[in-house]
């Protein structure tokens, strides 16, 4: 049986608990937790501005793991027409109120990791979001980023990436997902 979290403003001094459909107050990584399972739904990519954006079908699992201290988030889409996949591995630190993720992904990094680090909001909506963000060397020149976003909500999970040039660059590079529990 899953238990579907839900964002309640129950801040106490900087942690937000959340309760789940059974009242029982969790914090916000053990609701995420709580998001275990399969999902399906859609990954929307934008390159420039300019660009048409270019959609696919998605599927996440889920899956916490080493005695549910870190949870692992598998993804399956395509770009143009070719599969992808990619994984975050997310953990979180009570004691500094930090999550650090490791994504790998065949589309956006090749061969490398990406760290990413950030925490937890709340939204004020009834969502709760991890708010994460990594760089990327750009040779020659000034280290690019991503700054992404897991939004968790009862049956919906949303992923927002969005590509970080350095200062004095236009934006580009977006991909927004969303997902419906199986």
């Amino acid at each position: 049986m899953h238990w579907h979290a839900l964002c309640f403003g129950n801040d106490l001094g900087g942690l937000v608990l959340l309760r789940d459909c059974k009242g029982v107050l969790m914090d916000q990584f053990q609701a995420l937790l709580e998001c275990e399972g399969n999902w399906t739904g859609s990954n929307r990519i934008q390159t420039t501005p300019t660009d048409t954006i270019q959609e696919s079908i998605s599927r996440l699992a889920v899956t916490p793991i080493l005695n549910r201290t870190f949870l692992r988030i598998d993804q399956e889409w395509s770009w143009e027409g070719q599969p992808q996949s990619g994984s975050f591995l997310i953990g979180y630190s009570q004691e500094s109120k930090q999550a650090s993720v490791h994504w790998i992904d065949s589309w956006h990094n090749g061969v490398r990791v990406m760290p990413l680090v950030g925490g937890f909001e709340n939204t004020g909506e009834g969502k709760c979001m991890l708010v994460v963000n990594g760089t990327f060397p750009v040779e020659p020149g000034v280290d690019w980023g991503w700054r992404i976003t897991f939004q968790f909500y009862g049956e919906q999970l949303k992923i927002d990436m969005v590509c970080l040039p350095p200062e004095g660059f236009p934006e580009v590079g977006w991909v927004w997902s969303e997902f419906k529990r199986i």
